[in-house]
Protein backbone atom coordinates (compact mmCIF):
# COMPACT_ATOMS: atom_id res chain seq x y z
CA UNK A 1 0.00 0.00 0.00
CA UNK A 2 1.07 3.31 -0.70
CA UNK A 3 2.45 6.09 2.21
CA UNK A 4 0.45 8.97 2.19
CA UNK A 5 2.38 12.01 0.98
CA UNK A 6 2.05 15.00 2.83
CA UNK A 7 3.16 18.44 1.60
CA UNK A 8 4.94 20.92 4.00
CA UNK A 9 3.90 24.96 3.23
CA UNK A 10 5.03 28.08 5.36
CA UNK A 11 7.26 30.65 4.67
CA UNK A 12 10.83 30.18 3.35
CA UNK A 13 12.05 33.94 2.36
CA UNK A 14 13.00 36.53 5.21
CA UNK A 15 14.94 40.24 4.42
CA UNK A 16 18.00 38.28 5.32
CA UNK A 17 19.58 35.06 5.28
CA UNK A 18 19.81 34.52 9.21
CA UNK A 19 15.96 34.39 8.98
CA UNK A 20 15.40 32.29 6.11
CA UNK A 21 17.42 29.67 7.95
CA UNK A 22 15.38 29.87 10.88
CA UNK A 23 11.99 28.97 8.70
CA UNK A 24 14.48 25.91 6.57
CA UNK A 25 15.45 25.10 10.18
CA UNK A 26 11.54 25.50 11.46
CA UNK A 27 9.89 23.63 8.49
CA UNK A 28 13.30 20.69 8.96
CA UNK A 29 11.35 19.96 12.25
CA UNK A 30 7.86 19.82 11.26
CA UNK A 31 9.09 17.50 8.24
CA UNK A 32 11.40 15.25 10.22
CA UNK A 33 7.89 15.20 12.91
CA UNK A 34 5.60 14.29 10.21
CA UNK A 35 8.71 11.26 8.49
CA UNK A 36 8.26 10.08 12.49
CA UNK A 37 4.58 9.46 12.12
CA UNK A 38 5.13 7.36 9.04
CA UNK A 39 4.19 9.81 6.31
CA UNK A 40 5.86 10.57 2.85
CA UNK A 41 6.80 14.25 3.08
CA UNK A 42 7.72 16.43 0.82
CA UNK A 43 9.28 20.26 2.53
CA UNK A 44 10.44 22.64 -0.27
CA UNK A 45 12.34 24.13 2.24
CA UNK A 46 14.69 21.40 2.03
CA UNK A 47 14.88 21.76 -1.44
CA UNK A 48 16.67 25.33 -2.27
CA UNK A 49 19.98 26.22 -2.11
CA UNK A 50 19.81 29.88 -2.35
CA UNK A 51 21.64 29.67 -5.25
CA UNK A 52 20.05 29.07 -8.66
CA UNK A 53 18.98 30.20 -12.03
CA UNK A 54 15.28 29.65 -11.21
CA UNK A 55 12.77 32.54 -11.02
CA UNK A 56 10.45 32.74 -8.33
CA UNK A 57 7.92 31.97 -10.49
CA UNK A 58 9.59 28.92 -11.91
CA UNK A 59 10.06 27.48 -8.25
CA UNK A 60 6.65 28.06 -7.62
CA UNK A 61 5.58 26.04 -10.67
CA UNK A 62 7.88 23.31 -9.85
CA UNK A 63 6.70 23.31 -5.93
CA UNK A 64 2.80 23.28 -7.47
CA UNK A 65 3.15 20.34 -9.75
CA UNK A 66 4.71 18.27 -6.66
CA UNK A 67 1.66 19.13 -4.81
CA UNK A 68 -0.82 18.16 -7.40
CA UNK A 69 0.58 14.89 -6.64
CA UNK A 70 0.28 14.98 -2.48
CA UNK A 71 -2.59 13.53 -0.32
CA UNK A 72 -2.45 16.30 1.86
CA UNK A 73 -0.32 19.94 2.51
CA UNK A 74 0.44 20.96 6.39
CA UNK A 75 0.66 24.73 6.35
CA UNK A 76 2.93 25.67 8.90
CA UNK A 77 2.31 28.44 11.63
CA UNK A 78 4.04 31.27 9.62
CA UNK A 79 2.08 30.44 6.71
CA UNK A 80 -0.33 33.26 6.77
CA UNK A 81 3.26 35.66 6.52
CA UNK A 82 4.21 34.06 2.84
CA UNK A 83 3.21 34.58 -0.27
CA UNK A 84 3.87 31.46 -1.95
CA UNK A 85 2.36 29.80 1.07
CA UNK A 86 -1.10 31.11 0.75
CA UNK A 87 -0.31 30.42 -3.49
CA UNK A 88 0.00 26.93 -2.37
CA UNK A 89 -2.99 26.64 -0.08
CA UNK A 90 -5.33 28.03 -2.49
CA UNK A 91 -3.90 25.51 -4.73
CA UNK A 92 -5.11 22.71 -2.21
CA UNK A 93 -8.43 23.71 -1.98
CA UNK A 94 -9.10 24.50 -5.91
CA UNK A 95 -8.07 20.48 -5.77
CA UNK A 96 -9.33 18.75 -3.06
CA UNK A 97 -6.10 18.17 -1.78
CA UNK A 98 -6.31 17.78 1.93
CA UNK A 99 -5.86 20.63 4.53
CA UNK A 100 -4.28 20.55 7.69
CA UNK A 101 -2.69 22.89 10.31
CA UNK A 102 0.44 21.30 12.04
CA UNK A 103 -0.61 23.95 15.46
CA UNK A 104 -3.32 21.77 15.22
CA UNK A 105 -1.14 18.95 15.94
CA UNK A 106 -2.90 16.42 13.75
CA UNK A 107 -3.04 12.46 14.76
CA UNK A 108 -2.20 9.83 11.79
CA UNK A 109 -5.69 8.61 12.33
CA UNK A 110 -7.06 12.36 11.73
CA UNK A 111 -4.79 12.68 8.26
CA UNK A 112 -5.72 9.58 7.26
CA UNK A 113 -9.70 9.70 7.75
CA UNK A 114 -9.53 13.28 6.19
CA UNK A 115 -7.53 11.92 3.40
CA UNK A 116 -9.56 8.60 3.14
CA UNK A 117 -12.76 11.12 3.34
CA UNK A 118 -13.97 9.73 6.90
Amino acid sequence: MRKVLLYISGKLTEGDISSSLDNIEYAKTIFEKYLELGFSVFCPHLNCSFRTSLSYNDWLEMDLEVLSRCDGIVMLSNWMHSRGAILELKYAIENNISLFFDEDNPSVNDIINKIKGE
